[in-house]
């Protein structure tokens, strides 16, 4: 490894290992959303990543929990700090717009939306929130 991701590639990295994982899903754009935050103290990334497919019912957790994790590990195998520092949290998208703002919270940095979702048109997206990047 060269060099340590700044906090924007960190966040990118995680933002496209999502992505990726959702396209070969066969999920579109608009079946799953993604939220970040960084506990700057803390140094942990906690990374809640929305979809249809985490309905309730039918709902296997642990399935989906490791298939991401297991995608995680691989897209950021350079970056050991980075995949360490993630907590994930899998919630079915209708959670999206109701989903807590934890950016009041000292020393939470909450990443804008748009960087996070940038296939969605912003009518979609739960509006401002947190510092931009």
């Amino acid at each position: 490894m060269d060099h340590e991701p700044t906090l924007r590639e960190g966040i990118l990295r995680i933002r496209d290992s999502l992505q990726n994982y959702a396209k070969s899903h066969g999920w579109k754009p608009e079946s799953y959303r993604i939220l970040m935050d960084i506990h700057e103290t803390w140094g942990v990334i906690t990374v809640v990543f929305f979809s249809e497919s985490f309905k309730r019912k039918n709902f296997d957790e642990m399935k989906f929990y490791n298939e991401v994790m297991d995608a995680f590990e691989g897209d950021l195998k350079e970056y050991p700090d980075l995949y360490e520092a993630t907590e994930l949290l899998l919630r079915p998208l209708d959670e999206y717009f109701v989903w807590g703002d934890r950016g009041h919270v000292p020393d939470i940095f909450v990443v804008d939306d748009k960087l996070l979702n940038p296939e969605i048109g912003v009518e979609h997206l739960r509006g401002p929130i947190g510092r931009k990047m």
